[in-house]
């Protein structure tokens, strides 16, 4: 398989066909066990795990919500400076999520889950799954995967997601 810059693509198959395994391979999650990984002309063997990381954003099927703050499930690390709080509220209205974290008292502070927090928002299956989404839209990874991200959604919603992730 070749996939060039700029190109978007969907790998569709039967359950167990191996399309997770094939994200879980280009991740490094997965080390090949035939075959050979190229990766813009280097051999996935030869590159760095931590850089190549770095390259994807990608929102599983089985995703996880913590118990932190908005901003913090959304970018997956601490508030740096003020353009973070953009970055999210951006991320938030593609996904459908900002008016509802807008009317919360703390904001984007307010703490997910009830783990560590009696005060903490606990979301519905579908909004833990926009805010999972909500990851992709946040970050600068030049390389998108999405495996079966949508499935909690109603049908609108993943529409309206799908043609968000492909403008």
């Amino acid at each position: 398989m070749k996939i060039e810059p700029q190109e978007k693509i969907a790998i569709i198959g039967y359950n167990g066909a191996g399309k997770s395994t094939l994200i879980k391979l280009l991740l490094k999650l997965y080390k090949p066990t035939e075959g050979k990984i190229i990766i813009n002309n280097c051999d996935y063997e030869d590159l760095n795990e931590k850089s190549l990381r770095k390259s994807f954003s990608s929102t599983f099927q089985n995703y996880q919500i913590y118990s932190m703050s908005v901003l913090e499930n959304v970018l997956l690390r601490k508030r740096i400076n003020k353009e973070d709080d953009e970055i999210v509220w951006n991320a938030l209205k593609k996904v459908g999520l900002a008016k509802k974290i807008k009317e919360l008292p703390l904001g984007l502070d307010t703490i997910l889950t009830k783990e560590f927090d009696n005060q903490g928002l606990v979301l519905s299956g579908g909004e833990a799954q926009k805010l999972a989404i909500a990851r992709i839209f946040a970050s600068d990874a030049p390389i998108i995967i999405l495996d079966e991200p949508t499935a909690s959604l109603d049908p609108l919603m993943e529409y309206e997601i799908n043609k968000k992730i492909l403008d």
